[in-house]
């Protein structure tokens, strides 16, 4: 069962190379430059959620661009961070949207787990047309 030296420095070499070249690969996709952005992001996410409890305390609900307002500063604010507490806290402020601010809400929790692709399009998957391409296009386009 021992290799002989020459063998050893073969298998050695080969892993070694297989080694860098996930790295390369790694890079050239895109996904650590990703990783360390979203970490980034993470680590210095500093938004104050009470300007934000203020905010919808103070707007109108019959003012939809205020809404949306709202809607939009959360999402600026938590951008990449997957920190959508604000919106799991007003549920049925949220759901008071409609039209426009029905998909800018929708939108917005794209904005906050930007980067998160495999926790993102889980938590859009209620929100997004079947993958199989049902429902025909344009139904409801105006």
């Amino acid at each position: 069962g021992v290799l002989p030296a020459a063998a050893y420095e073969a298998a050695t070499a080969a892993a070694s190379y297989a080694n860098a070249a996930a790295a390369v690969r790694k890079v050239l996709t895109g996904s650590v430059s990703v990783a360390l952005y979203l970490e980034f992001l993470y680590r210095n996410a500093h938004a104050d959620l009470t300007i934000l409890k203020n905010l919808t305390a103070a707007t109108d609900q019959r003012k939809a661009l205020l809404h949306g307002a709202v809607v939009f500063a959360n999402a600026l604010m938590h951008g990449g961070t997957t920190r959508d507490t604000f919106l799991r806290a007003n549920l049925e402020w949220l759901s008071r949207a409609a039209n426009w601010n029905k998909f800018s809400a929708t939108a917005g929790l794209g904005v906050i787990h930007m980067g998160h692709l495999d926790q993102a399009l889980n938590l859009l998957a209620p929100y997004l047309p079947p993958a199989d391409g049902g429902g025909g296009g344009g139904g409801g386009g105006g």
